[in-house]
């Protein structure tokens, strides 16, 4: 212990507990303590002033300064960091960060887009099994399963006993009641000159009457109507088949402006149509024999018949000029005609 000049103990200086604390753990500074001072030696006599002002300072206690003291190459500690972060990553895109919602919404439209399409499809497939199957009823089971179908064909040759000739008169003037007049006055002449060979008045039908207006188109103008056109078309049946000749020439020299055809033809076809009729179910009876005994099966009862529309060579010959009243040629010739008949007939088989 040391004394001053009055014999009084001098106390050493307290130090502050801040020195003796030892630095922070962590590896991010490099604490250093302050080197202490040395103790103020001993003066050889301070005046006396001074003496009592000495003892003033050391009565006073000694307050530590209240940071950390900087020295040379220390640097304050760096708070801890949290291991993990409650916050979104700021990267929208990085590769942990989550999807917008909106994402979800639009994955979730874009599967009911799927279903609906597919639901859609389903429905087109199944009505149009239903539409394709309308009118195809299964046949019976005799018809698939037990059923032998053939058909056959029957001819029959008629001469013909009359001759249909189809004429016109073909008539135009500026207005609708002179066309029609003129037309008329050249159909009652073309009457009056049959009446040469006995034809009756039964045996001339009109076929078509019409009425058309006639138009002139220039230079792309609006069309300009010039007048109207009768047409009168009528078949005259002729009984006699040797007048059939003089009868068109007859026509053409009245003023018939065409003679569209020569039909050489029976009055009545049902005999010959009955003929063909046989003939055609005999043919068709033939083949189902002959199909059984080569195949080994035995023919049951008929399960159906059909027959189509007979057909009748009606022997069209044309032989003259159209619109042409002089130009005629003679030498029609009837020759004869075919009436077909077709039938289809179904066995059971046995």
């Amino acid at each position: 212990m040391e004394f001053d000049e009055n014999l009084n103990p001098i106390e050493p200086p307290l130090e502050p507990d801040w020195k003796q604390t030892p630095p922070p753990a962590g590896p991010s500074f490099n604490y250093q303590p302050p080197t202490p001072e040395p103790p103020l030696a001993a003066s050889p006599g301070p005046r006396p002033d001074e003496t009592g002002r000495r003892d003033s300072e050391q009565a006073k206690p000694q307050v530590p300064p209240s940071g950390p003291v900087a020295t040379p190459g220390w640097k304050p500690p760096m708070p801890p960091q949290p291991l993990m972060s409650s916050q979104p990553l700021s990267e929208p895109d990085g590769p942990h960060s989550r999807r917008p919602a909106a994402n979800n919404g639009t994955w979730a439209k874009r599967i009911m887009d799927l279903i609906t399409i597919a639901v859609i499809a389903v429905l087109v497939i199944v009505v149009i099994n239903v539409f394709s199957n309308i009118g195809q009823a299964p046949a019976p089971a005799s018809f698939n399963q037990q059923g032998l179908t053939v058909t056959g064909e029957g001819m029959a040759y008629v001469t013909p006993d009359v001759a249909k000739i189809d004429f016109g008169v073909s008539t135009e003037a500026k207005n609708l009641a002179d066309s029609q007049k003129l037309n008329s006055e050249a159909i009652a002449k073309i009457k009056d000159a049959l009446q040469t060979y006995s034809i009756e008045a039964k045996d001339i039908k009109t076929l078509y009457y019409t009425i058309n207006p006639e138009y002139n188109y220039i230079n792309n103008r609006a069309p300009i109507l010039r007048g109207y056109t009768t047409r009168h078309t009528v078949r005259v049946t002729v009984r006699k088949l040797e007048d059939a000749d003089g009868v068109v020439q007859t026509l053409g020299n009245s003023g018939a402006t065409e003679i569209s055809q020569v039909q050489f033809t029976v009055d009545d076809p049902s005999d010959v149509q009955k003929e063909a009729r046989e003939k055609a179910i005999d043919a068709a009876k033939e083949k189902a024999k002959q199909l059984a005994n080569l195949s080994g099966a035995k023919l049951g009862a008929i399960v159906s018949i059909n027959e189509n529309t007979p057909s009748i060579d009606n022997g069209m010959t044309p032989k003259f000029a159209e619109g042409m009243g002089g130009g005629i040629m003679p030498g029609l010739e009837e020759g004869s005609m075919a009436i077909t008949s077709n039938v289809t007939i179904t066995y059971a088989l046995n």
